[in-house]
C-alpha cells in the first residue's frame, strides 16, 4: 500500500504545472478609432509593449501576464472613443472567452464586443485629460481565456501508464 501512495505522489510530482495563456511572442493589432491616429502591429514582449506620444500599451502584464493596460500619460484622448484590440493569438492556442476590467479612468468603459481574438472598447470621448483615480490608466483589466483542453488520446496513454505501473508494482510485491 505504501509503494502505490509513494507512486501516486511521484506521479502528481511531475505533472506539469498550469500556467496562464499570454499573448508573449505575439503580433497584436491595436486601432485607436475614429480617426485612426494610433493603428500599429506589435510584437508583444516584457514591459511597455507599445509607446506612441503620450499612449503606452502593455498586453502581458500582472503576475500571471495576463493584464493588459493602456495608459494616456499626456491627458491628450480627444477625438477618440473605440479602441481595437485583434489578432491576439495566446499561448497554447487558447480562446479568449472574455475581458474583466479592473479599472480605467475614462468615462462610460466598456467591453463592447469579445470573440477567439479580438476585444473591442468603447467610451465617451473625453474633452480633457483621462487622469483619474487609476494613476492616469485610461483602460485597465484581464483576458479571460478557455482553458486549453487535454486530447483524448494523450488521456488514455496516461491512463493506460498509470495502470501498467500499478500492475507492476502488484506482481513486484507478490
Amino acid at each position: 500500500m505504501r509503494t502505490i501512495i509513494v507512486a501516486l505522489l511521484a506521479s502528481i510530482g511531475l505533472a506539469a504545472p498550469l500556467s496562464a495563456a499570454t499573448l508573449t511572442g505575439d503580433t497584436v493589432q491595436i486601432e485607436l478609432q475614429p480617426n485612426g491616429l494610433v493603428n500599429a502591429n506589435i510584437l508583444v514582449g516584457s514591459g511597455v509593449d507599445l509607446s506612441i506620444g503620450v499612449f503606452t500599451f502593455d498586453l502581458d502584464g500582472g503576475s500571471d501576464g495576463t493584464e493588459f493596460t493602456f495608459f494616456d500619460n499626456g491627458g491628450l484622448f480627444n477625438g477618440f472613443n473605440t479602441l481595437v484590440l485583434s489578432d491576439l493569438d495566446f499561448s497554447g492556442g487558447a480562446a479568449l472567452t472574455g475581458f474583466t476590467l479592473t479599472g480605467g479612468s475614462l468615462t462610460n468603459l466598456s467591453v463592447s464586443s469579445v470573440t477567439a481574438n479580438s476585444v473591442t472598447f468603447t467610451f465617451d470621448s473625453p474633452g480633457g485629460p483621462t487622469y483619474g483615480p487609476d494613476n492616469g490608466a485610461a483602460i485597465r483589466g484581464n483576458f479571460v481565456n478557455e482553458a486549453a483542453v487535454v486530447p483524448l488520446p494523450a488521456g488514455i496513454v496516461l491512463l493506460l501508464s498509470g495502470l501498467g505501473g500499478l500492475a507492476a508494482l502488484r506482481r513486484r510485491a507478490a
